[in-house]
């Protein structure tokens, strides 16, 4: 596909030009690449001036006087140039018949074309090798994605599979997967099974997007004896696709070893069968710690209930323990079990069997931190009452510990006025003689709030799994109803904002609260605007600026926007000393030149012992700005 016999005509042009041009009579390769080029010549005149002058090329004299070294670089640069501008939209049948691509995807988008010149730069940064080159090409799929619906970019996307950066590589495996079908044959051409990460990589692209419609090739691979060892261990993982490959896994996992017999195991655990279910039985059995691993994907019901099997023994192993003496090594003894029984409630998570609530009581004694997390999650990937239920149970039993999950199970069903009122006596406290009467811990609330998060797009509230970065996707589901406006008050007015829990650690605005804060902000809630307007001006003002504040600062229509710079830190190794820090904040405050350079005269009077390259910087800054320059003009 993509004109596959035109790129092996370009290979051994360039393989010619480097041998020598007295050897091209000689060179059966290349012959034999112009003898595929034959059946092209039909379809565009470009292709028969191709064919005739590679003729020539490889022709026993010089015809006509024409120098073959001429001749070799003018069929060179017109193969390059078909390639750049039109290599994306022919095809190639089984029987060598060319004809122009069908641009259509089954998700119903088209492959487009664009000017070369908008692709050359991605294009040179996937072709090359050395640093900068991963930046390249996120900026461009962030700020261009449209370029990336090219043909020819597909080529190189897929290419970028193998590059020697990870980063890179994993980076435009995401991107691939949510390709469609129509990427799968460019992903097949030319698979080496005996290939490394990039095969791996292509494979677990193929299997996502195609799921049991390639389970032929799966097959093929896993009986490949040649394959490379981690190209066999995916093929078999994507056997999980198709219910009829149950018979082939359960003799895959005796025959097996290793990493490719869990792959066997794990796909095993996706079929439906009693042979199945049984062979797992017999399994986990023996290592539950390692191969309950291996259960976490799969949703099907009989999982469940295995699971649940072995949490069951494990919490009564763990129980036995209040009768036996305590020394050194029943104390390593009972570590091991909640170590077992940690991994057996990971591979839990979102598995609802009826007996769920019940477990957790109990093992909430042992491994606390474990079965909230894997509860907020499953409540998310799968909202079965049964998990909402456990999460009120838990709540009941332990109070203020277990508020976060039962806190998001209510947002996630109940009326966002019944929300507010059940939970609002978290914020508002009792205070009789300036003593607080009710005390209770609103740490979990706020928690769940870390992890809430208003779409302007779906105009609705969604609830994630875990805390949200902002570098990384994360599963979420929409609460129940949008939330009360009353919870704003709440929040903005809240008082420990700065507790070590929210400043510890990097995030947009300096501080986990005013992030949350940030994420919650609706812009369709009548009076918002001056609330957070005042909340995060204030914040601004205290050493904490960052250009998120700024930009928040706009959206609200705010209107002040004196001393956020020259309140900055700049004390002597404070983070926020620095000339790229400042000119940060510079580009996004929207201030006259004349305002602009009075709070870096500020920041100067106030920064006397820091770098004297940085002061030198943001007194020139600030003479220029004086003079009427513009931020572009002395930023660059």
């Amino acid at each position: 596909m993509n004109l596959e016999a035109l790129y092996e005509l370009r290979t051994r042009l360039e393989d010619s030009a480097v041998a020598g041009i007295k050897l091209l009579a000689e060179d059966f390769r290349l012959k034999r690449a112009v003898d595929k080029i034959e059946s092209y010549t039909a379809v565009a005149p470009v292709f028969k001036q191709i064919y005739d002058m590679c003729l020539k090329l490889t022709g026993s004299a010089d015809n006509d006087g024409e120098s073959k070294a001429e001749l070799l670089l003018d069929v060179l640069a017109l193969v390059d140039a078909v390639l750049c501008t039109q290599g994306g939209f022919y095809s190639i049948d089984e029987k060598d018949n060319l004809s122009y691509i069908d641009t259509s995807l089954n998700s119903g988008e088209t492959f487009r074309q664009f000017p070369y010149s908008r692709l050359k730069p991605v294009i040179d940064a996937f072709s090359s090798e050395g640093s900068g080159r991963y930046a390249i090409i996120a900026n461009a799929h962030e700020k261009e994605p449209e370029i990336f619906k090219d043909f020819r970019m597909k080529y190189w996307m897929v290419y970028a599979l193998g590059d020697s950066y990870s980063e890179t590589a994993q980076m435009v495996e995401g991107w691939l997967k949510n390709e469609g079908k129509g990427i799968c044959p460019l992903l097949k051409k030319d698979f080496d099974p005996k290939g490394k990460k990039d095969m791996v990589r292509r494979l677990e692209i193929i299997s996502e997007i195609s799921g049991e419609e390639e389970n032929d090739f799966y097959k093929s691979l896993v009986h490949d004896a040649d394959a490379a060892k981690e190209v066999r261990e995916a093929a078999i993982h994507a056997l999980r696709y198709d219910p009829a490959n149950e018979e082939l896994l359960i003799a895959l996992t005796g025959s097996e070893k290793g990493k490719c017999k869990e792959a066997a195991l794990a796909s095993l655990s996706h079929m439906n069968g009693e042979e199945a279910m049984q062979c797992w039985k017999k399994a986990i059995s023996k290592k539950p710690e390692v191969l309950s691993a291996l259960l976490h994907s799969s949703t099907r019901t009989w999982v469940g209930v295995l699971l649940g099997e072995q949490i069951k023994k494990q919490l009564e192993k763990l129980d036995s323990y209040k009768n036996i003496a305590d020394n050194k090594e029943t104390a390593g003894l009972k570590k091991k079990d909640i170590e077992i029984l940690d991994a057996l409630w990971d591979a839990f998570t979102g598995k609802a069997v009826t007996e769920t609530a019940d477990y957790a009581l109990i093992a909430y004694k042992y491994i606390p931190q474990r079965v909230v997390n894997s509860l907020n999650i499953s409540m998310i990937v799968n909202p079965d009452k049964l998990f909402f239920d456990t999460a009120e149970r838990l709540y009941k039993e332990y109070k203020d510990a277990c508020v976060e999950s039962a806190f998001a199970a209510d947002l996630l069903t109940m009326p966002a006025v019944d929300v507010y009122e059940k939970y609002k006596e978290y914020f508002n406290k009792s205070i009789i003689n300036h003593i607080i009467a009710v005390k209770k811990d609103e740490t979990g609330i706020i928690n769940c709030f870390i992890r809430l998060k208003y779409d302007e797009d779906k105009k609705c509230y969604m609830l994630a799994c875990s805390k949200r970065k902002h570098y990384i996707k994360t599963v979420e589901k929409p609460i129940f109803e949008a939330l009360d406006i009353r919870w704003y008050d709440l929040l903005l007015n809240y008082k420990n904002t700065e507790a070590k829990r929210y400043t510890n650690g990097w995030n947009l605005y300096g501080n986990a609260f005013y992030e949350m804060a940030a994420q919650l902000y609706n812009p369709f809630y009548e009076g918002l605007n001056e609330m957070y307007g005042k909340f995060f001006y204030n914040h601004a003002l205290g050493k904490h600026a960052t250009p998120e504040h700024v930009r928040l600062l706009k959206r609200c229509d705010w209107k002040e926007y004196k001393n956020i710079l020259s309140s900055l830190d700049v004390s002597k190794n404070s983070k926020t000393a620095n000339s790229y820090y400042v000119s940060e904040l510079l580009k996004e405050l929207p201030m006259s030149s004349q305002e602009l350079a009075q709070e870096l005269d500020k920041l100067l009077e106030k920064g006397r012992d820091i770098y004297v390259g940085y002061r030198a910087a943001w007194r020139e800054w600030s003479d220029k700005l004086k003079n009427g320059a513009g931020l572009d003009e002395i930023l660059g």
